[in-house]
């Protein structure tokens, strides 16, 4: 039943925000935010259940979202 809780609570909540953004955004900003999902669930879990992240967690998820900006300013310097 725990499996259950965080998946109604992290899960669909970070999906909906996501499905929901889909609507409102282009496909570049989209696949951007497809990107940050993982962060997202992350924040859920902290907000919902009060979960922290181990330390070797909080590394990967710094990693992740500096290749997104990463990702995103090398997009911007393309143009």
């Amino acid at each position: 039943i725990f499996f259950l809780i965080i998946a109604v609570t992290t899960g669909s909540g970070a999906i909906f925000l996501f499905y929901y953004g889909l609507n409102k955004v282009t496909a570049i900003v989209s696949t951007i935010c497809e990107l940050f999902f993982p962060i997202s669930a992350i924040i859920f879990d902290y907000l919902v259940n009060g979960h922290l992240l181990s330390p070797i967690q909080w590394i990967s998820a710094a990693i992740m979202i500096l290749a997104v900006v990463e990702i995103s300013y090398k997009r911007k310097k393309v143009r």
